[in-house]
């Protein structure tokens, strides 16, 4: 996706799917995973299908 060419990509933990919580059998990583998943929630890994258009610059709206 996009998001990782441009380097623009939260912590693995941040993505819904990123971890099958079902796998991990120590019941203290399981516990710190779900806590952290509950207090900074989950992304989609895509939100868009087109690109955003680009901003106007300060300088481009001098220009007009």
């Amino acid at each position: 996706p996009e998001v990782i060419r441009a380097v623009n990509d939260f912590y693995y933990l941040a993505y819904e799917g990123a971890v099958n919580l079902d796998s991990i059998t120590n019941p203290t990583d399981r516990a710190a995973i779900e806590t952290q998943i509950r207090n900074f929630g989950q992304e989609s890994l895509q939100l868009l299908t087109e690109p955003h258009p680009p901003r106007n610059s300060a300088m481009n709206l001098v220009r007009r």
